[in-house]
């Protein structure tokens, strides 16, 4: 007798992934210092397009909990962290404002897939 093939074979790889225990532990170590902005803007500037992929006060919305999101929210928030982390000032090396504006003139900040669902995030011409 044959068994009939399951009718769903994505939905129940979907529901397996979610008993992965990777990429929910998401933690907001506390930051140490915060650093000396020039302005109010500045600092409004850096929270709004920086801070939730480059720091430790990354907000962790309830999308962030189902994989495979997870996984590379989780990623991408490392990566981030690694190159600019508010607790230290500074992650594998020393960044500098010259790479700061570097970056933002070449649009070459934050992922594509993070600039599509964070609208904040999206510097625009007179911001960069």
């Amino acid at each position: 007798m044959d068994l009939p093939a399951p009718r769903h074979p994505r939905g129940i790889v979907l529901v397996a992934i979610q008993f992965v225990p990777h990429g929910r532990n998401h933690t907001n170590p506390l930051p140490v210092k915060e650093p000396n902005w020039d302005s109010a803007a500045a600092r409004t500037l850096a929270v709004d397009g920086c801070f939730g992929y480059h720091s430790n006060l990354t907000k962790w919305p309830r999308h962030t909990d189902v994989a495979p999101i997870s996984w590379l929210v989780t990623r991408d928030v490392e990566d981030g962290r690694a190159v600019l982390n508010s607790r230290s000032g500074r992650g594998r090396r020393t960044v500098t404002v010259k790479d700061v504006i570097d970056a933002s003139r070449n649009r070459g900040m934050l992922p594509i897939q993070y600039r599509l669902i964070h609208k904040e995030a999206r510097l625009t011409d007179a911001q960069r």
